[in-house]
């Protein structure tokens, strides 16, 4: 009878026994699965995306052309400020040609660098361009290019605040009475701004009247000027006829100044926007070129180059436009020669 209940009881305690293994084989089992899903959440973190370097950003710039002071100043000036961010800068000059622009900007776009920076191109006609880098989730700067729906950032001079800036000037130094002649440019924002700003000055003064209009060429600007500035002097040959110039940059305006000075028509002045040395030069000879509203080129390009390392490690700017005042100089205050 013992041995009978002896033999039960072992039966129970090996029951036992496989039942407290076979429980302690599942909750390894659970803790197993735990750990590797723990280890595949760390291995996804590891893998996630992490801010590039600014050593392994790549830079597209591009300028259409280096025609005048502006715009090779800045094209250079940017290209140093991404190598001393320790960026790598990819530059291509359109040479005044906006199809040409536009296939460099799509060859940029193919080599995947990190961020654009365009100065002075029509972001209109560059949208096939824009649209691109957009689906390849490339950030775009537009500097001195005006503003489009799809560009990340636009920095530019206020030119508006130029223009009528330049326009004030010119009108009080003719008592608002006379006769000018305008030479603009319609292809970039900041030279169609740059006249809005001079009409917005003009409907005040309705005794100063635009007598001839002029669309300069590019980047032949300077020849072009100067003969359609001849041609201007012979058909308004009397003091008074023609009493000032406003041109929409100041290489254009140089332009109408070698014209004016070469026929010894003292009586007109010349007016522009950019802050050209050329332009300075001749103020400081106190010669036909009366006034100009500068740009801060470098402020322009410090901006662009900071915000296309930011853009291209992940940091969205506060707003899309930023734009950079500068001050009128004239004669009386044009800067020493260097």
């Amino acid at each position: 009878m013992l041995r009978k209940w002896f033999s039960i009881i072992m039966v129970l305690v090996l029951v036992l026994s496989i039942v407290g293994c076979s429980a302690q084989t599942a909750n390894n089992a659970g803790d197993s699965t735990s750990t590797g899903t723990e280890t595949q959440q760390e291995s996804d973190k590891s893998q996630g995306e992490t801010p590039k370097g600014n050593k392994d950003i790549k830079v597209g710039i591009v300028v259409n052309g280096q025609g005048n002071f502006f715009n090779t100043g800045i094209y250079q000036e940017t290209i140093r400020l991404v190598k001393e961010m320790g960026g790598t800068p990819v530059a291509l000059d359109s040479l005044g040609q906006r199809e040409k622009m536009l296939s460099d900007l799509e060859s940029l776009i193919q080599q995947n660098v990190d961020a654009i920076i365009v100065l002075l191109g029509d972001p209109t006609f560059l949208e096939p361009a824009l649209k691109q880098a957009k689906e390849k989730n490339i950030p775009w700067i537009s500097v001195a290019s005006g503003f489009h729906p799809l560009v990340d950032l636009q920095i530019d001079s206020n030119d508006w605040a130029n223009g009528a800036k330049i326009g004030a000037y010119l009108a009080a130094r003719l008592g608002g009475k006379g006769k000018i002649v305008e030479i603009y440019g319609d292809l970039i924002m900041p030279t169609r701004a740059r006249a809005e700003g001079l009409r917005a000055v003009l409907k005040e003064y309705p005794e100063i009247q635009i007598v001839e209009r002029h669309s300069y060429a590019w980047p032949n600007f300077l020849d072009d000027t100067r003969k359609y500035m001849e041609t201007i002097l012979q058909k308004y040959p009397n003091p008074g006829d023609i009493s000032a110039v406003f041109a929409a940059f100041d290489g254009a305006g140089m332009g109408a100044v070698q014209a004016i000075e070469a026929a010894g028509r003292n009586e007109i002045f010349v007016v522009g926007v950019d802050g050209d040395p050329a332009a300075y030069e001749n103020m400081r000879n106190k010669g036909a070129f009366a006034a100009t509203a500068a740009h801060d080129l470098k402020g322009m390009a410090e901006k662009a180059v900071e915000w296309a390392f930011k853009l291209a490690q992940g940091e969205k700017p506060p707003t899309k436009m930023i734009f950079i005042d500068g001050p009128v100089i004239t004669q009386e205050n044009v800067p020493a020669a260097e």
